[in-house]
């Protein structure tokens, strides 16, 4: 993207949610939009944003847009904490039926927190198991978002 795509597409944003785009504020909104946007291509930015300006009810940041191209460009969403427990208890059951899930079903990230767990994360099944999982797997989580998120420099 280039500047000049983005103050349009900055304007654009601004117009869209009847907010006031100030010339005295200029330099700073649009270094603000340029460090988080400079390195996606407009045309996915435009199309995720008219996506997003749909249902919004607030005018979206520039993080917000970044994530949600950035979302949209990923083969699979790692799963929530929540289905993540959820895999692992099908994994768990398929193992004491004698049935095995391939590794290929499972996302990087259930995959490095079963790594971190080691042989004891087959034997997690109560509540108390349930919420030490979700927190080790939400800090794998927010890693492997922090570097798909990250800005290009």
């Amino acid at each position: 993207m280039t500047k000049v795509e983005l103050e349009d597409f900055v304007r654009e944003v601004y117009a869209s949610f009847n907010q006031t785009f100030y010339e005295a504020d200029r330099d700073y909104i649009l270094r603000a939009w340029w460090n988080l946007l400079r390195d996606l291509d407009v045309q996915q930015v435009r199309q995720r944003f008219t996506r997003m300006a749909v249902v919004a009810k607030f005018m979206p940041t520039p993080g917000m847009i970044r994530r949600a191209v950035v979302e949209g460009n990923l083969d699979v969403m790692p799963p929530s904490p929540q289905e993540a427990w959820a895999q692992l208890q099908r994994l768990i059951q398929g193992m004491n039926s004698g049935t095995h899930a391939s590794s290929s079903e499972m996302h990087p990230v259930l995959g490095t927190t079963l790594q971190t767990l080691g042989s004891m994360a087959f034997g997690l099944s109560t509540n108390g198991d349930r919420d030490f999982f979700m927190g080790i797997y939400s800090e794998r989580l927010a890693e492997f978002l922090a570097n798909v998120y990250k800005v290009e420099q």
